[in-house]
């Protein structure tokens, strides 16, 4: 479990230049001729639009249209890279592993080989240019360099700057020399400051044991760029788009400020408790009584 973030590390999420080590992500490779048309059949997002330049975030869900993990997907040399939480590999693995032996394309968990940390603040960009880090301007966009990748991430309301994941190689010298750089110039954050960050952006990151327990509506998938409802069918599309395209969301995914337990939410995605004793989360709420609820702020307007 993370520690609660100080009250210090909070007032950093939008001001200054920070970093954070974020050793909770996995990675897996996809890779093999068929590797793109096998992926493009089984996810939420579409493969045709991954570029060098371009990540995505996507979802695999299963035939009920039920969310089992969402990744990011990421370019490489050797296939395509799909990011994971840690304790999500597995599940993700195994369930693909039901549909690839129909095509050229093999799975293998990437260990110990990529690292992720997490960088933002007000002074960030400026910074980052004087250690030789171009940072991209559009969300999921890549600005690629030796060793390392670095994507901006969407933001919501709540946040005033845009955070950026970078991934790294962690064998590539100039990578691990800009790395060391980072550590020196920008203040270090905890992982918990992060996730803070993630809940305040509406962000879900499955977890085990929720996989298989929620629709792509109820997170917000359909509405905030994770699902592509024009690439065609996946794995759980027809259900996933029916729920879009012919019935009006009577619940969603809200960000809810608290001073205890997430009182009247039917489902808590995630939390973090903060030093002076509030509590914010992402809670899924009805619609109708969210609207009347004033520690609630709503991603979809």
């Amino acid at each position: 479990m993370l520690s609660s973030p100080t009250t210090a590390d909070i007032n950093l999420l939008d001001s200054g230049a920070w970093y954070a080590p974020l050793p909770g992500f996995e990675f897996t490779r996809c890779e093999g001729a068929d590797s793109v048309r096998f992926l493009q059949g089984q996810l939420s997002c579409n493969l045709q639009k991954l570029t060098p330049a371009q990540s995505l975030r996507g979802a695999l869900c299963n035939l009920k249209g039920r969310v089992i993990t969402d990744l990011r997907v990421l370019p490489d040399d050797n296939g395509v890279v799909l990011m994971t939480q840690h304790e999500m590999r597995e599940e993700l693995i195994t369930t693909l592993d039901k549909y690839r032996v129909f095509f050229k394309t093999k799975l293998e968990p990437l260990a110990g080989e990529l690292a992720v940390f997490g960088m933002g603040g007000t002074d960030l960009r400026p910074v980052a240019e004087s250690l030789g880090i171009v940072l991209p301007t559009l969300p999921d966009q890549i600005s690629a360099q030796a060793g390392l990748s670095i994507i901006c991430l969407p933001q919501s309301k709540l946040s005033k700057f845009p955070r950026f994941l970078g991934v790294m190689q962690t064998g590539h010298l100039d990578a691990k020399k800009t790395m060391e750089n980072i550590a020196n110039v920008l203040t270090l954050l905890p992982e918990s400051c992060w996730q803070l960050a993630d809940i305040r952006d509406g962000q879900v990151h499955i977890r085990r044991d929720q996989t298989g327990l929620f629709t792509p509506q109820l997170l917000n998938y359909d509405i905030n760029g994770v699902i592509d409802f024009k690439k065609g069918c996946y794995t759980g599309q027809e259900i996933v788009a029916r729920m879009h395209y012919r019935a009006e969301a009577k619940r969603r995914l809200y960000h809810l400020k608290s001073t205890g337990p997430a009182d009247g939410a039917d489902d808590v995605l995630a939390t973090v408790a903060l030093a002076d004793g509030s509590v914010e989360s992402l809670v899924v709420l009805d619609v109708s009584v969210a609207q009347n609820r004033p520690d609630t702020t709503d991603f979809s307007s």
